[in-house]
């Protein structure tokens, strides 16, 4: 656990290299989970890009892929949306 402004954040690190595996912010009904850390990514397919405005060329997809944000969503009601439309397989 460790504090950032206000909120508390909770997270998990590899006790080996102590890279972080996941990420949850106090009260986020969601967890922020790094796909790299995963043995098996060939299924995961991004919902969303963020901060592509500091991104090297070559880590941005295409935005018709994707929905992009040069940084942070300001509103996550298309994040959700997206997110909720590749869990359902459309």
């Amino acid at each position: 656990l460790w504090q950032s402004g206000h909120a508390v954040n909770e997270s998990t690190a590899c006790p080996d290299c102590h890279s972080r595996l996941w990420t949850r912010r106090e009260g986020a009904p969601t967890l922020n989970l790094r796909a790299g850390t995963l043995d098996e990514t060939a299924d995961i397919r991004p919902a969303a890009q963020f901060w592509t405005s500091s991104a090297q060329a070559w880590a941005v997809l295409p935005e018709a892929e994707v929905l992009t944000y040069p940084e942070q969503a300001a509103d996550p009601a298309a994040l959700r949306a997206a997110w909720r439309r590749l869990r359902a397989g459309q």
